[in-house]
């Protein structure tokens, strides 16, 4: 049926965009592993995982997760890259990730002011490691 093939693709995209994620921020194995859990996640009522996705057919949060996740994933590349169509992807994935479920709001309003804030930190460090460096 139709709505067969929809669920199969959006499980098929969470678990492709989980692998691109992992793969991106931690290395290929890390991707593997994060697809891996997707999939063999058992959960339960209010777990998420297997039963919560499939069983009680709460994949739309499954959904807005994982687009969460990619706006992360995307706010974190704007700190390496000029913004141009990377700001206009990740409201785009925000936008996507507040419509497939409310839970995406709790966790950006979380995520995204704490990655800003830790890659600020990160490049303060930085910068001040730098400038202590005896010149050669």
């Amino acid at each position: 049926s139709t709505y067969a093939l929809g669920f199969l693709g959006i499980i098929t995209f969470c678990v492709l965009a989980n692998y691109a994620i992992g793969r991106r921020l931690a290395g290929g194995l890390a991707g593997f592993v994060a697809a891996c859990f997707v999939l063999t996640d058992v959960g339960g009522f209010r777990e998420g995982g297997f039963v919560f996705t499939i069983q009680y057919g709460v994949w739309p949060l499954h959904l807005g997760v994982t687009l969460s996740l990619l706006a992360l994933a995307s706010f974190l590349e704007l700190g390496h890259r000029p913004a141009g169509r990377g700001v206009i992807r990740l409201a785009l994935l925000i936008a996507a990730a507040l419509l497939a479920h409310p839970v995406a709001l709790i966790f950006l309003v979380l995520a995204l002011p704490t990655a800003g804030l830790l890659q600020y930190l990160r490049r303060a460090a930085t910068a001040s490691n730098q400038s202590r460096l005896p010149e050669s």
